[in-house]
């Protein structure tokens, strides 16, 4: 262990981030791999299996827990013990050592106001979007929701991604440096949207607008949250951006498919 510690000390810290980012990238492109694969299995030892864990009442806890080790232990975990980044260049503290979480009173309420132009923006561009689809969609290709999470679900969710986008955003503009901060910002973004690009699921998505919407979704979240951290450097705006915009889009489309399904019934 020693001797592989000090293998790391001689990559340096731009390469070792370097090394966790992919180490990263390809557990998520693995685990996405085998999860289509195996949701594919109907027969057999295995798919008998499948159909047992879907049934299973800690089912939901246990994939909770494994996201927490992914999203949350892992990367911070070793990165705090390596020193590789600090809590103010993943946006955990402010530089006000007298403020609430590194920020003042003021900085709180200024950044909140970015969170409301932000998620005001971005839920406003959706929303104009989809009515104009949902006027020239067949009916069985309306945007619908197959499963609309509680809020205290929308918010976990946020917090593991954003504490997830926020590692490689952090990475990035530690091998760019500070003084190319927006390059880096939206160099980490570009690392979050590799990352889904190898998830086989978003080309299957891709095909029915109705679960394409949910990428759509997820992607605009990722652009505003990039944008309000360029704005407030604080991670944790960026999960209450992250949890309203996901709230109000999610109850947008419900509307949205409501109107559609009515008009659609009219018509006939």
């Amino acid at each position: 262990m020693r001797e592989y510690l000090l293998r790391l000390d001689q990559l340096g810290p731009g390469r070792e981030l370097a090394l966790w980012v992919a180490f990263s990238i390809v557990l998520y492109l693995l685990f996405a791999q085998l999860a289509w694969r195996l949701r594919k299995l109907k027969t057999g030892f295995l798919g008998d299996n499948i159909r047992w864990l879907d049934g299973w009442q800690f089912r939901r806890l246990a994939w909770q827990l494994l996201r927490l080790l992914f999203y949350v232990l892992i990367p911070y975990g070793l990165l705090i013990q390596r020193r590789l980044l600090t809590g103010r260049s993943m946006g955990l503290v402010g530089p006000e050592p007298a403020g609430v979480l590194g920020w003042t009173e003021a900085g709180w309420l200024g950044g909140l106001g970015w969170v409301a132009l932000c998620g005001s923006t971005g839920v406003a561009l959706l929303v104009g979007s989809w009515w104009a689809l949902t006027r020239r969609l067949e009916g069985d290709a309306i945007f619908h929701l197959h499963h609309r999470p509680p809020a205290w679900e929308i918010l976990w969710d946020a917090v593991f991604l954003q504490l997830h986008w926020g590692f490689y955003r952090a990475a990035a503009v530690v091998w760019l440096g500070e003084s190319e901060l927006i390059w880096g910002l939206f160099l980490g973004l570009g690392l979050v949207g590799l990352e889904a690009a190898g998830d086989p699921g978003l080309y299957f998505d891709c095909h029915w607008p109705s679960l394409a919407n949910g990428w759509v979704r997820l992607a605009a979240v990722a652009w505003f949250t990039t944008i309000l951290f360029l704005l407030t450097r604080n991670l944790w705006l960026g999960v209450l951006l992250h949890w309203g915009m996901t709230c109000a889009l999610n109850a947008s489309a419900g509307r949205l498919t409501r109107r559609s399904v009515d008009a659609i019934a009219g018509a006939d």
